[in-house]
């Protein structure tokens, strides 16, 4: 039956591990109770027709604040770009049985429930990636306006769900690959924006000199490029000497109506060295174009990053749909990229955590060694870690709370904890074996004796860890609630699991140390020399004095 038990439990582990939502980032911060909405507008427009566009915006979300959840908005904006920053309502003052509801309510469990009975599902209160959904669902913006999909908040948080980092030479080629990444990240589901650090910049006026025809007409390029920097910026001409002793400086630049679009500037002048005057579009090519919004280095490569938001982004999912989108995408020689910060914090913390976490079951491991004097024995203990972690996982997967890094705490914590009931049960029936007690009579009295205090201790530390596993309380923006569950979770199962599992793996290891024994001993033990009988000790001394005498 013990076996059954063993078998039906880590049988389930795969499905309800793969089912828990791995979060990106990091140990969050400030941002998590504030929202940016970043719009960038075309370039050229005005301040007036930014006011308008942005009262809009306003006037739409101040219908839906309570929808929302924020009770302020912060505008800033110029003729070509804003933000939007949305103070959402703290929660954290609940009380945690109001929380705990809320919690409940939003749990697949839950829903089901009402399902089956009819009952109408009760709203959730909408967090940032909701409200971002929602909002750009429902406000459609006007056409030349683009909603961007990353900002940093306060505290230097980022609402990334993930970032792609290209790397190469040339920042034009650069440009063609982020292009096609961001055609195929933009097919992954869920995905609410896609941006490139190129459409991040504002755009300018790219003159394309012709070189050749120039040096035939006999025109000096610094000429051209000094002539349009003189009529698009002007030139300091001098200083005027003010009233009250300071000097005002004086610039010259053509008026505003010869240089207000593009062809004032093709239609501008150099004279050649006979003496023609050439316009600018016969020896060059004139075009607009979008500008990086910044040019960054790493490892002496060039490097583009490409943002993406997800709504709850579950890491492992949201990587593994990257490799997908990317895996027949030929890079040029010398190009790579790569998942960017998110996923190496990510997979640091993991290594982190699991080494800490084999730390933690060797040092456990050789203590009980040394109690025990028996390094067999301890692996009866040691058992009660894995039906912890099958408690976690499938308590995270009920209450469908993401094993972020406070879980991971927290599994690190039970190891040194869970082990305490396994001890108090095996030292009890190896002290009742060292009075004389058989084995299993032993195991049998220390289970019915250390039932009672191990259900005491393991209730009240769940009865404690309640308030934190229902409540709203956070650090960092961090909350505490994936560690009281994961806590609670472990405790349970491995308490439950431990009064069946570990008699029998105690026997099964005492049963395999006994045999170890026993052959250890017919190998390596070298067989006793039987002494002499009587009988051939008399003949022998009898012979040794026949000897004697006829010498």
């Amino acid at each position: 039956e013990s076996l059954i038990v063993v078998v039906a439990a880590m049988w389930t582990l795969p499905y309800a591990q793969s089912k828990i939502r791995m979060p990106t980032g990091g140990m969050g911060g400030s941002g998590e109770t504030t929202m940016w909405l970043v719009f960038e507008l075309p370039t050229g427009g005005t301040l007036e027709r930014a006011d308008g566009f942005f009262t809009e915006v306003e006037a739409f979300l101040a219908a839906n604040a309570d929808r929302y959840n924020f009770d302020r908005i912060e505008t800033r904006f110029t003729y070509n770009s804003g933000r939007i920053q949305l103070r959402l309502r703290d929660t954290s003052d609940q009380q945690w049985f109001v929380s705990a509801w809320d919690s409940f309510i939003r749990t697949d469990l839950a829903r089901r429930v009402q399902g089956v009975f009819g009952l109408a599902p009760s709203p959730a209160p909408m967090d940032r990636n909701d409200i971002e959904a929602d909002f750009r669902e429902k406000f459609k913006l006007p056409a030349g306006i683009v909603q961007r999909g990353r900002a940093t908040g306060g505290g230097g948080v980022t609402d990334a769900g993930m970032s792609m980092n290209l790397y190469g030479e040339d920042t034009g080629t650069l440009l063609q690959i982020a292009e096609e990444a961001v055609r195929r990240l933009r097919g992954i589901p869920g995905l609410l924006a896609v941006d490139i650090d190129s459409e991040r910049g504002g755009q300018e006026l790219q003159v394309h000199l012709d070189r050749d025809r120039a040096r035939r007409l006999g025109i000096d390029p610094r000429q051209i490029t000094s002539g349009i920097g003189y009529t698009m910026r002007g030139q300091e001409v001098g200083r005027f000497p003010g009233a009250d002793g300071r000097e005002l400086r004086i610039f010259a630049q053509l008026g505003e109506a010869d240089r207000a679009g593009l062809d004032d500037v093709r239609s501008m002048t150099f004279l050649t060295d006979t003496g023609i005057e050439v316009p600018l579009e016969t020896i060059a090519d004139l075009r607009v174009g979008r500008t990086l919004g910044q040019i960054r280095r790493e490892a002496r490569q060039t490097m583009i990053s490409i943002n993406a938001k997800a709504p709850r982004a579950d890491s492992r999912r949201l990587f593994e749909a990257v490799d997908k989108a990317m895996a027949d995408f030929e890079m040029p020689r010398g190009y790579r990229w790569d998942k960017g910060r998110e996923f190496r914090e990510a997979s640091e913390q993991e290594k982190a955590m699991k080494f800490a976490g084999i730390l933690a079951i060797t040092f456990v491991f050789l203590l009980m060694g040394l109690l025990f004097e028996s390094f067999v024995l301890p692996l009866a203990v040691i058992i009660a870690v894995p039906f912890a972690y099958l408690g976690v996982v499938w308590t995270l997967y009920l209450t469908e709370t993401p094993m972020d890094m406070m879980a991971r705490i927290g599994i690190v914590i039970l190891i040194g904890v869970v082990v305490n009931n396994a001890i108090v049960l095996v030292d009890m029936a190896n002290r009742l074996r060292a009075e004389g007690m058989a084995r299993f009579e032993a195991l049998v009295e220390a289970g019915r004796h250390r039932f009672r205090p191990i259900m005491m201790t393991t209730l009240t530390t769940v009865c404690g860890l309640i308030p934190m596993a229902l409540g709203t309380s956070k650090v960092v923006g961090m909350p505490y609630a994936p560690l009281g569950r994961t806590m609670i979770g472990g405790l349970l199962a491995a308490t439950l699991l431990t009064l069946v599992i570990v008699p029998l793996l105690y026997a099964i290891l005492d049963d395999l140390r006994d045999f170890v024994g026993r052959v250890w001993a017919s190998l390596f033990t070298r067989p006793t020399t039987p002494p002499p009988t009587g009988t051939g000790a008399a003949a022998s001394v009898g012979r040794a004095n026949r000897v004697s005498g006829r010498g």
